[in-house]
């Protein structure tokens, strides 16, 4: 696996000359920092090291072994692993149900999910963070029946699952979408603006200043901060 700065320009990985190295081997480990990035050739990447720009496509890398300071590994091929981090107070855990089902990621561009080859078994625990109803669990419609359809999407990972695969120990709130592609939100305190390299752009925005609209959620590497 390669690593890029931009879509079209690979980059070393490392962060001293003795351990720069321009591919990533079958086998070997490497650390991600937050959700993964769509490039603009519609391909999505995760970032592997800071601060300068070093991402690896989400296709070159297998199941999430491990979170923060908890691992965990699986020998199957057709496995996920546990993800096994802290539960938040708006995530929960969740139980696979079912004697095996598979994992679902993103479509490129759209809101809706495709089936993966990741396949997990009955007992698997995940750290979930969202619960979705509609277009990108495919119901096709919006509601706030505890019972429809849903889709939660796993912490730290590309990958979502079906909210009757599942057992949750508490529900989360759902989130309804039918054909959405942007929300309205205002700041509730105040906030400095980066860029997607997690440079500051120096711009704060005020406390309910404005009305601001949003195409979607993603994780920036802020090295002053060292953290996602």
């Amino acid at each position: 696996a390669y690593i890029y700065r931009t879509s079209t320009q690979r980059t070393p990985y490392g962060m001293t000359a003795s351990s720069k190295k321009w591919k990533l081997y079958k086998g070997e480990i490497v650390t991600t920092y937050g959700g993964y990035y769509t490039f603009k050739n519609g391909k999505h990447y995760f970032k592997v090291g800071g601060p300068r720009k070093q991402y690896v496509r989400t296709a070159n890398l297998g199941p999430v072994i491990g979170t923060n300071t908890s691992t965990s590994s699986n020998n199957s091929s057709n496995t996920t692993t546990n993800n096994t981090q802290p539960v938040g107070k708006d995530e929960t855990t969740v139980t696979v149900t079912t004697p095996y089902t598979y994992l679902f990621t993103e479509v490129p561009g759209k809101i809706e999910v495709q089936r993966t080859n990741k396949r997990v078994k009955k007992g698997d625990k995940f750290v979930v963070d969202r619960l979705e109803q509609g277009t990108r669990a495919g119901t096709g419609q919006d509601g706030d029946d505890d019972n429809e359809l849903a889709i939660y999407h796993i912490k730290g990972t590309d990958y979502w699952i079906y909210n009757n695969d599942v057992q949750a120990a508490k529900q989360l709130s759902v989130q309804s979408y039918n054909k959405t592609d942007k929300s309205l939100i205002t700041m509730d305190q105040p906030v400095e603006v980066y860029n997607a390299d997690g440079t500051s752009q120096n711009i704060r925005i005020k406390k309910n200043d404005l009305v601001w609209r949003v195409d979607s959620l993603s994780y920036i590497w802020v090295a002053k901060e060292n953290k996602a």
